[in-house]
């Protein structure tokens, strides 16, 4: 049984929650290879896979590591993120010389995070393992909905990557890295949203730029797609559905090795960045 499957089995024990009946308020990261989520990643040594939950957290592989230390890495910091960073002085006032004071840290050097969305809140975090994949599973421990999701690699070991929130999630907004290295032209580039799936073939569009405006016009079609910045936005439209709660990228082309991927309120600061 794998862990998704223990977490379920006991959470229904206990009539706290049953997949059938009540869908999981969690968020999904799942990884693979050329074939899909289902093909195992190989993770590459010296690449880097970041996850911007809360707070970013990133992991890079030494050497004779593999998948299993990538998501023990993504798991691990998940859990037990760097400390809140101190607030900033507050300003002198009064006349004469003016000292602020500083806080006191145990550590003054050691890593921090300024919690950009606000401060953590507990959860779990819990590996996909096969026949279900390979990722990680974000649960909030009052099952109340995780608001967004970010991931993003430059691992040619990893050629799939899929984000996923509960199929309730309403309101979310799909922003996808536009395709920004030299494709080989040997491969495929696949773009995912909730239940659609487009191809591209980078023989037959073999530049970035025919890539991604390929990818528009395709997306555009179910979709209101537009370009903010390095990214794709990508909105549910009016009478199509709640919102986006999948979204993934997949590349057989050699040369485009990268993505970054986000689930996000349609009032994310990272959307409001991308302007």
């Amino acid at each position: 049984m794998t862990m998704r499957s223990m977490l379920g089995a006991g959470l229904a024990t206990f009539g706290v929650l049953t997949f059938l009946a009540t869908p999981v308020q969690g968020g999904e990261i799942l990884i693979g290879g050329a074939n899909g989520k289902t093909d195992p990643p190989a993770p590459t040594q010296g690449a880097t896979s970041e996850e911007d939950w809360n707070p970013t957290v990133t992991c890079s592989l030494e050497t004779g590591q593999g998948i299993n230390e990538l998501l023990y890495c993504l798991q691990d910091n998940i859990v037990n993120p760097p400390p809140q960073c101190p607030p900033p002085n507050p300003p002198c006032t009064g006349p004469g010389p003016c000292r602020a004071p500083r806080p006191v840290l145990d550590d003054p050097n050691a890593p921090c995070s300024n919690y950009t969305f606000g401060a953590r809140e507990d959860f779990t975090v819990s590996l996909i393992q096969p026949p279900d994949g390979w990722g990680v599973l974000i649960l909030k421990l009052d099952y109340t909905e995780i608001n967004r999701l970010t991931f993003r690699e430059n691992d040619p070991g990893i050629q799939t990557v899929e984000l996923r929130l509960n199929e309730t999630a309403v309101g979310k907004v799909a922003r996808i890295g536009l395709v920004g290295e030299t494709p080989a032209g040997s491969g495929m580039v696949f773009v995912t949203v909730n239940n659609t799936t487009v191809s591209v073939s980078t023989s037959a569009f073999p530049t970035a730029a025919a890539i991604n405006a390929e990818i528009i016009r395709q997306l555009g079609v179910p979709f209101s797609v537009t370009i903010a910045g390095n990214y794709f936005h990508v909105h549910i439209r009016s009478g199509m559905g709640d919102g986006i709660h999948v979204v993934q990228f997949r590349s057989t082309d050699p040369g485009i090795v990268s993505s970054d991927l986000s689930l996000l309120p349609d009032n994310d600061m990272l959307l409001l960045a991308d302007q």
